[in-house]
């Protein structure tokens, strides 16, 4: 196993552990904006910086897809790396200056306002909705579009996502919480003596999406949306009627 310093603490670390998850696991705060557990280190929002001294070279690196090596001597705050930090958010209040956030992680590293235009936008572009999306539903429903200032997160063409099984991976990973879904009652059918059919949908906000969701055969009520249903029950091999019942109904 691995023995490094992390601010001049001795640390013996697991093989193959990222700097991130070993400082996190010792106590140590290292800011990330991009990074789940769940999720492969990607690197993107660059919060997570640190310096890295190797014996030959003194260097900064991203800390969430760093590995630990042996006489690894790392520090997280300098001065360099701190301005670095503050730029980064500087930049992000910039561009998403309403994001709750955004704004708690200036508070935190100190910065107060930005020097540059500010603009009105949610999404920082972290990437983690799309990787969710890739990585652990398999469904790649939704992926980045456009370049430099114009880059998104979209589904393709900008129109209604098809792949989309409105599991709300996506909802549940981002940062900001720019990406919403509901779930709806609607009527269906009318009739002529007034009553009507109700129905239940899903609704991905941002991806242009509504699902009808599948209501439990017990107690009627809804339960997920079919299509998720479907690609989860095939992935599973379980069998047609296994997702007919609420969990509750099945207790």
């Amino acid at each position: 196993m691995p023995q490094l310093t992390i601010d001049g603490k001795q640390i013996t670390a697991p093989v193959g552990a990222t700097i991130l998850q070993v400082a996190r696991e010792n106590g140590i705060d290292i800011p990330t904006f991009c990074h789940h557990e769940a999720l492969e280190p990607w690197g993107a929002c660059r919060l997570c910086i640190v310096e890295v001294d190797e014996g030959s070279r003194t260097r900064l690196v991203t800390s969430c897809n760093f590995p630990v090596k042996e006489g690894l001597a790392v520090t997280t705050k300098n001065k360099s790396i701190i301005a670095i930090r503050k730029m980064i958010i500087e930049l992000l209040l910039t561009r998403c200056p309403n994001a709750q956030a955004v704004r708690q992680m200036a508070d935190k590293l100190g910065v107060t306002g930005t020097r540059f235009p500010i603009e009105n936008e949610f999404c920082i572009l972290c990437g983690m909705c799309v990787r969710v999306c890739k990585e652990i539903v398999g469904a790649q429903a939704i992926s980045f579009a456009s370049r430099g200032g114009n880059k998104k997160v979209a589904s393709p063409f900008f129109k209604r996502s098809g792949d989309c099984i409105g599991c709300g991976a996506c909802v549940y990973v981002c940062p900001t919480q720019c990406i919403t879904m509901n779930d709806v009652t609607e009527a269906t059918d009318v009739y002529a003596e007034g009553t009507e059919q109700v129905g239940y949908a899903r609704v991905m906000n941002n991806w242009r999406t509504r699902l009808p969701l599948k209501v439990c055969k017990s107690c009627g009520n809804p339960i997920a949306p079919e299509f998720q249903l479907q690609v989860l029950g095939k992935k599973a091999g379980l069998a047609p009627d296994a997702l007919d019942l609420c969990q509750g109904c099945k207790e």
